[in-house]
């Protein structure tokens, strides 16, 4: 058994540990714990066919040669973190609405949110280890990270989805526009910011110290989230439908 497949069953039996803890924490059965991470799953796959075709494009070859820097912020924020927030986003709906589980606490759609993301984070790191097998020490702590922080990413726009459903059914639809804006602008940018330094190593603009400030920051990322999530669990806002 090679170190990539030791590195792959340990992050995918963190994540199981993640998903039995969500299971309980947030009371839903395993049909639906199951439903919400299999919708990160198909998620992560329709990013990564949509990430393969932008790239096969021409001019974005042409834009990586002439325009390096650019490219790394295009790659970065728009067809990584933003595309990758915005499927996740969307595979919260579709469990919700394919479910027909509705969401009655602000705190239940923080867990809809984990669970997509723990879906999403496993086809990801098992797409990054096919693409890009590298084992080193670093590079585990970033797929560790990248399955971590998927999860507190989708919980935190689980957390503007409940928000944005509590000022829709208050009638407040202006508050309501925005909790959905900040659902996929705010994880997107704090996804985006480790892998940014990540990818200006990679290509020799930044020294290669900034890798270990990426996996701190993904780490913090992590942490706050863990914070947050218990925070949030016992303050949880009761969605009243009329």
């Amino acid at each position: 058994m090679s170190i990539y497949h030791i590195f792959t069953i340990i992050i995918i039996v963190l994540a199981a540990a993640v998903l039995a803890g969500m299971r309980q924490i947030g009371n839903i059965s395993v049909k639906q714990a199951v439903l919400f991470m299999g919708y990160g799953f198909i998620g992560a796959i329709i990013w990564a066919i949509v990430y393969m075709i932008i790239f096969a494009l021409p001019f974005v070859a042409r834009l990586e040669h002439d325009f390096p820097l650019l490219f790394i912020v295009l790659d970065v924020f728009i067809a990584e973190a933003f595309l990758i927030e915005l499927f996740k986003d969307k595979g919260v709906h579709y469990g919700v609405e394919k479910g027909k589980i509705p969401i009655k606490t602000v705190f239940d759609a923080i867990v809809f949110g984990a669970l997509v993301g723990i879906g999403f984070g496993v086809v990801e790191h098992i797409i990054n280890m096919v693409i890009d097998p590298n084992p080193g020490f670093i590079y585990f702590l970033q797929e560790v990270g990248l399955v971590l922080s998927n999860i507190a990413f989708g919980a935190m726009m689980g957390f503007f989805i409940g928000m944005c459903h509590y000022y829709q059914v208050s009638g407040d639809d202006a508050k309501s526009k925005q909790m959905l804006v900040a659902g996929l602008v705010i994880p997107s940018v704090l996804h985006a910011i480790p892998t940014f330094l990540e990818e200006l190593v990679e290509h020799h603009m930044i020294p290669e110290g900034f890798e270990w400030l990426a996996v701190i920051i993904e780490v913090g990322v992590v942490i706050a989230g863990i914070v947050l999530f218990f925070k949030w669990k016992r303050s949880t806002v009761i969605i009243h439908e009329d």
